[in-house]
């Protein structure tokens, strides 16, 4: 890759794909794609809140709930 933003670039594309499933009711492929991000690089906050938000909907809450704690391990706060 030769750009400087393929990175976030990917994130945004990822990030698009799994907000299509949680629109989908597709809990499972949300957290598939899920996977492949944190293969690929690592989950940004909106990778996570998607995700959470699509296992939420699927009635999935103990899967959100371990979710929400990789967020506080994972994810540093901007400020």
């Amino acid at each position: 890759r030769s750009g400087g933003n393929d990175g976030q670039l990917d994130t945004i594309v990822y990030n698009a794909v799994i907000k299509a499933c949680e629109r989908s009711s597709e809990w499972s492929q949300a957290l598939g794609w899920f996977s492949e991000v944190r293969e690929e690089m690592a989950p940004d906050v909106v990778t996570f809140n998607t995700t959470i938000t699509a296992l939420q909907k699927g009635t999935q809450w103990q899967q959100a709930l371990v979710m929400m704690d990789e967020v506080e391990r994972h994810v540093t706060p901007d400020a």
